[in-house]
């Protein structure tokens, strides 16, 4: 399976604009620093909010900068009983490279037959759309706290899980960080990640 993104320039869905504008400097630093941590929406943010239709929205705040060399990933891995079948980035090759209090978000829709999932950053939205109509579904962030990205390593944000019958765990991390609980219970579950990498140079 593989999944579709469709990026739409310009739409202000999901609060993105709303955001500081990015500052770039001529001299980079050799080193990333970049830290991620939830946001909280203020009362007048969640009434624009519920004129999206958007079931859940969870929004993330950066700052800091990426080393000259290195890349900001942005991920959805697709869980199948259990089983991860796609871990391809959504989007690499980070024009940006300066972070302030920047917002990345991640929302879906869904009805009996389809789950709509939609991503937000100051450069736009991207979503796609996943056939699958589950009984039940369970969603939720992981992060809690400000946290500082490290090279290499993998930052869950944020994941979905539905079954099509029977019930679902709590929406989990091991000890090691990686998705565990409902992620690995469910008949499907999708789950939203970033990481540092180097810069792809093809």
């Amino acid at each position: 399976m593989r999944i579709k993104w469709v990026f739409i320039i310009g739409i202000v869905l999901l609060l993105t604009a709303c955001t500081p504008e990015q500052t770039f400097q001529k001299d980079r630093s050799s080193k990333t620093v970049l830290t991620i941590e939830p946001y909280e929406v203020n009362a007048k943010e969640k009434e624009l909010i519920m004129f999206t239709g958007i079931q859940d929205i969870q929004y993330f705040e950066m700052d800091g900068n990426l080393g000259e060399g290195d890349d900001l990933q942005k991920t959805l891995e697709v869980y199948e009983n259990g089983k991860l079948v796609e871990n391809d980035p959504f989007s690499s090759n980070q024009v940006e490279y300066l972070f302030k209090q920047s917002l990345l978000s991640f929302g879906f829709t869904s009805d009996e037959e389809k789950f709509k999932f939609i991503h937000g950053s100051e450069g736009g939205t991207f979503t796609m759309v996943n056939d699958f109509g589950p009984s039940g579904y369970t969603f939720g962030s992981f992060l809690s706290k400000k946290t500082t990205l490290e090279k290499g390593q993998p930052l869950y944000l944020y994941a979905i899980a539905g079954t099509e019958d029977g019930q679902i765990s709590g929406l989990t991390l091991d000890e090691m960080g990686k998705p565990s609980g409902g992620i690995l219970e469910a008949d499907k579950a999708y789950v939203f990640k970033v990481m540092v990498t180097d810069r792809s140079t093809e």
